[in-house]
């Protein structure tokens, strides 16, 4: 029932997901206005979880399995944690499930920007999320992006109490879908 309702706009941010998704994660970031101290390059972009750089990564592989140059790996995409996060919602039929992804999603965001400035930068202002949150959806692998907005929209609307956070991140999660459906200038 959603993926009919919503089969032209999921459509849409599939095609148009997929041209930016072709460009550089810098590109992105730097488009979409994303405040510097929250860009990471792929000389910085984080092995999130690890705490080191990518560059130290490769340089402690053996050379046959170092990154080549020119190489488009998702390994090196900034806050792929939160992207990945982001894209199991695909997977899962239960909107609660969903709306956790959305939580766990911002916590991974959150950590890598901690992780990334030792704990000097946390994401915190709303100025800075939702540029980020954009990213994220933007840069992630979905199929059906609105159908489950919708869905989990539903879910929230049963449940009034609590949630609040919840609400918000599912707000940031429909303006990045309509962004990237409606206002983001592409080179058709």
């Amino acid at each position: 029932m959603y993926a009919h309702r919503n089969e032209v706009e999921d459509d849409l941010f599939t095609q148009r997901s997929s041209k930016i998704k072709a460009m550089k994660p810098a590109q992105v970031m730097e488009y979409l206005g994303i405040n510097r101290k929250f860009i990471m390059d792929k000389k910085t972009a984080l092995r999130q979880g690890s705490g080191i750089t990518e560059e130290d990564a490769d340089e402690a592989r053996p050379a046959s399995h170092r990154s080549k140059v020119g190489t488009d790996d998702r390994v090196n995409t900034p806050y792929i944690d939160a992207i990945r996060e982001i894209e199991r919602i695909e997977s899962l039929n239960n909107p609660g499930d969903m709306v956790s992804c959305l939580s766990t999603s911002f916590e991974k965001l959150k950590t890598a920007v901690v992780d990334h400035h030792k704990g000097k930068f946390e994401l915190s202002a709303m100025d800075d999320v939702l540029p980020l949150s954009i990213y994220v959806v933007s840069m992630a692998n979905l199929s059906n992006p609105a159908s489950h907005q919708h869905m989990m929209a539903d879910y929230l609307r049963c449940n009034q109490r609590g949630y609040e956070l919840e609400r918000k991140l599912l707000c940031n999660f429909d303006g990045a879908i309509r962004y990237v459906c409606n206002d983001w200038e592409l080179d058709e």
